[in-house]
């Protein structure tokens, strides 16, 4: 459940974001838990709402004055970005020369997501020599069958490294406007 306090888990990571403000990289962190599985905790201080709602069941009617608090999606996509950095670094360490990123994101919010512990599962679509796409679910416990998982986010990410891109570019004649 969620009612339960963080307690953070500590792990090695693959690489270091060295960008990324410090508390907003641990507000990301992704855990590999087995093959194709990784888990997260989506941190309450990256939410949005009143909070006023207790997340550990009520039967309060949901009005704008009781609105629980709830993950932002960029907050959350950033997360699913590190859990792609973290599977092709645990899964795929050796497929490019250079470490690849995600070049194409595409998400679909099913599900309310919340504070709290989260379950990925990710399938590898296409693992190629200059893209790769991957599937991912994000997972909570549902609301309406206790004891089992509900899929929140669902979405494909595609990743290529730097050094992939060759072949000529063309003079475009864009130039910003105004």
């Amino acid at each position: 459940t969620f009612c339960r306090p963080f307690v953070p888990v500590h792990i090695k990571h693959h690489r270091t974001m060295s960008t990324i403000n410090p508390s907003f990289q641990e507000a990301i962190k992704v855990t590999p838990e087995g093959p194709n599985k990784y888990s997260a905790f989506l941190r309450p201080e990256w939410c949005i709402g009143t909070g006023k709602q207790n997340p550990c069941k009520t039967n309060l009617p949901l009005t704008k004055a009781n609105i629980p608090l709830v993950p932002h999606g960029g907050y959350t996509t950033a997360v699913i970005y590190q859990l792609t950095l973290t599977h092709f670094a645990h899964a795929h360490p050796k497929q490019y020369k250079s470490a690849a990123s995600p070049i194409s994101i595409q998400l679909s919010f099913l599900r309310r997501t919340a504070s709290g512990p989260v379950t990925f599962e990710v399938e590898d679509v296409k693992i190629g020599a200059r893209t790769s796409t991957i599937h991912i679910k994000l997972l909570q416990p549902s609301e309406k069958k206790p004891g089992q998982l509900d899929i929140m986010v669902a979405g494909y990410v595609t990743v290529s490294p730097p050094d992939a891109e060759i072949g000529i570019s063309a003079n475009t004649g864009w130039k910003p406007y105004p």
